[in-house]
């Protein structure tokens, strides 16, 4: 079946035969990168040489990939990740009781997490997982056994609406203004609702339809609602199944990955332009223009 022909098999990789090559994978494979501090994405493939076809399962592939580091035995010290769990410092650089920081650092962490006001007890049940990470070693590792336990724990984990008590069961209500929030920042956002969604929800006001409709026109204004437009492309006109589809290459000898990600990213930049330019909804059938590069064109 010529479908499942894509790559020739070759007995040598890179002058090691192949059966050498198993032996030392490990120390052929492995190697040191310098990176900038942040975000960074990795990928590992293999490199597309294939003059002839060959059967598919004479392919190599990917098992695995390890990352370690850093390497030269330094950890940053105040990173953007730290400031934003770390909102308080405790006694020996601030003057501050441990525990009273401890607690504001959970009752902060919390609120965030569960997507809505906490109680002292849920705060109170963060803070006694501190306190056994504390007794074991210093204050960052107790915030540590606390920020593993919030993580682990239901209210994180789910997203449940609450049936008011009134309802009649299987009949239609109206979900909470802090409910509408968490929906509203998952689908849009594909994340957790920020302070200002929250408030919002707290204090009953999202659900008006004048904050509402601002809201959502921020939210599809902010880097995060990328999230969204890409996988509602994806899944909506099923561009995902691209990845999956592989011409006949005696038919198609110009097809490649880069075309591939072209004709995928060219629907995923004219959606975000018909959303955030506020385009007619008739302009996803009939708009005269399009987003191009060079190899699509």
């Amino acid at each position: 079946d010529p479908g499942t022909l894509i790559a020739p098999r070759d007995d040598d990789l890179e002058g090691i035969r192949l059966h050498q090559y198993r032996m030392e994978a490990d120390d052929v494979l492995e190697f040191r990168l310098e990176l900038n501090a942040g975000t960074q994405l990795l990928s590992v493939a293999f490199a597309d040489t294939a003059p002839t076809p060959v059967p598919i399962t004479d392919l190599p592939g990917v098992d695995m990939v390890s990352i370690a580091g850093p390497f030269d035995g330094t950890v940053p010290t105040d990173t953007v990740s730290r400031q934003k769990i770390f909102v308080c410092e405790p006694a020996e650089r601030t003057g501050m009781p441990e525990e009273l920081c401890a607690r504001e650092i959970f009752g902060s962490l919390a609120r965030r997490a569960y997507r809505r006001p906490v109680t002292d007890s849920e705060v109170e049940t963060l803070l006694g997982a501190y306190r056994e990470g504390r007794g074991d070693g210093s204050f960052d590792a107790g915030i540590e056994r606390g920020l593993e336990t919030l993580l682990a724990m239901p209210q994180f984990l789910l997203r449940v609406d609450a049936r008011p008590v009134d309802a009649e069961p299987g009949g239609v209500y109206a979900i909470s203004d802090l409910e509408l929030a968490s929906r509203l920042s998952f689908f849009l956002w594909r994340s957790l609702p920020d302070e200002e969604l929250i408030d919002l929800g707290a204090r009953e006001v999202l659900s008006a339809p004048d904050v509402l409709s601002v809201q959502v026109d921020r939210m599809l204004a902010d880097p995060r609602a990328s999230r969204f437009l890409d996988d509602f492309v994806g899944q909506w006109l099923q561009m995902r199944d691209i990845e999956s589809h592989n011409p006949d290459v005696r038919l198609f000898a110009a097809f490649n990955d880069t075309l591939r990600e072209a004709m995928v990213r060219e629907t995923e930049l004219f959606f975000q332009s018909q959303v955030r330019e506020d385009r007619p909804i008739g302009d996803l059938l009939l708009a005269d223009y399009t987003y191009l590069n060079e190899r699509l064109a």
